[in-house]
């Protein structure tokens, strides 16, 4: 597998806007071949990144080289050089460039594009599916991810801790809800089961028979329950219905409307709409938007409320490693045991976490996480 060698790479002065002042173009970037078998932790370091390429050049990727240099560190793994692009990686190659993330140290930067506006969803391109599955891989590494901070240097670290967190406790669910809502998009719909571990584990082959939305919206339920109700507010968007998404396997009929009464006394009627999956009836939806005059912007929010049989009706053709167990039983215990890990494997590199501030003459200083306070406050979807 390719990686960039740091000893030869020059870094061009930003021409433009940079908020790190200085670019690096990925297409002269000087590679070498590494046999995977001999790499220690020592002198390399794996990449995962929030893509912002402006042709070939990556403000991002110069502050990673910067940050990695400066810890002596010889070698980066970048997923667009190391892995072949065309054609698509194998999943053999797939596999084993996600286990670096396990093995070797991790160099982090999700900046926005130089001259873009801040992201109101400060998660929104954390929790991309290869992104989600790099960062699970990270907590099992005995290595510290190292943080590269942008030009809003505590916002960006403290926000960057806050979704590894949100991460944690809520799994692939958020993935899942992101590539529903057309937030980002997969090349395949069973390029699902390599970005999710643990997803892959139980759903990977199910998931792979689905159409694509069908697959996202099951695998959404799938992590959200055993709960009986959830809502989805999403502040600052018109999140499409699902009435507008186009299923195969889940159809929605209209149903009664729900009447309630508003805080000035007035009479409300919401549309209800129930859903099916392959012709079985699994919970009631609602759908609503609005503007937010305090905030100033628009929002929406899904309702859900699931009937009882909805685990014995998603579950019933998954297969299982143990014949006699119940699906739904087997997943959840999983499910629960895996967050778990996820949790205690954060609480104990929490503190130690390495993040790195790269300054706009390219100099980078170091800081722990135990000396940033704590962030704001991340929405859900």
């Amino acid at each position: 597998m390719r990686a960039i060698d740091l000893s030869r790479v020059e870094l061009e002065a930003a021409s433009g806007a940079s908020w790190c002042g200085f670019t690096l173009d990925l297409s002269r970037a000087p590679l070498i071949e590494v046999d995977l078998r001999d790499v220690s932790a020592q002198s390399v370091a794996v990449a995962t990144w929030r893509n912002d390429l402006r042709g070939p050049k990556s403000d991002n990727l110069a502050a990673m080289v910067l940050a990695a240099r400066s810890r002596n560190i010889r070698l980066l793994f970048v997923d667009q050089v190391s892995l072949v692009q065309d054609p698509a990686p194998s999943s053999d190659a797939i596999r084993d460039f996600t286990n670096l993330y396990r093995r070797i140290p991790a160099v982090c930067c999700y900046e926005p594009p130089a001259g873009e506006a801040v992201d109101h969803h400060a998660s929104l391109h954390f929790f991309r599916p290869w992104i989600y599955r790099e960062t699970t891989e990270i907590l099992k590494s005995e290595h510290t991810p190292i943080h590269i901070g942008g030009p809003r240097k505590e916002l960006s670290h403290r926000n960057y801790v806050q979704n590894v967190r949100h991460l944690v406790g809520s799994g692939p669910v958020q993935s899942f809800a992101h590539l529903l809502f057309g937030d980002f998009f997969i090349k395949k719909p069973g390029d699902i089961r390599y970005a999710a571990d643990f997803t892959n584990q139980f759903l990977g082959r199910f998931l792979n028979e689905l159409d694509e939305k069908d697959g996202q919206f099951f695998g959404f339920l799938t992590h959200v329950l055993p709960k009986r109700k959830l809502v989805i507010r999403s502040p600052f968007y018109f999140r499409p219905s699902l009435l507008d998404i186009p299923f195969t396997r889940f159809k929605f009929t209209e149903a009664e409307p729900a009447v309630s009464t508003n805080e000035n006394g007035e009479t409300v009627s919401m549309p209800v709409h129930d859903f099916h999956f392959d012709g079985k009836h699994i919970g009631s939806y609602m759908y609503h938007r609005g503007f937010d005059l305090h905030q100033l912007s628009p929002f929406s929010y899904h309702s859900f409320v699931f009937e009882e049989a909805i685990q014995e009706t998603l579950f019933k053709n998954i297969d299982t490693a143990e014949p006699t167990a119940d699906p739904a039983l087997t997943f959840f215990d999983a499910h629960r045991n895996y967050l778990g890990a996820m949790e205690k494997a954060f609480e104990t590199i929490e503190n130690g976490r390495l993040m790195g501030v790269v300054q706009h003459n390219g100099e980078v200083v170091w800081r722990t996480q135990s000396d940033i306070d704590e962030g704001d406050e991340v929405y859900f979807v």
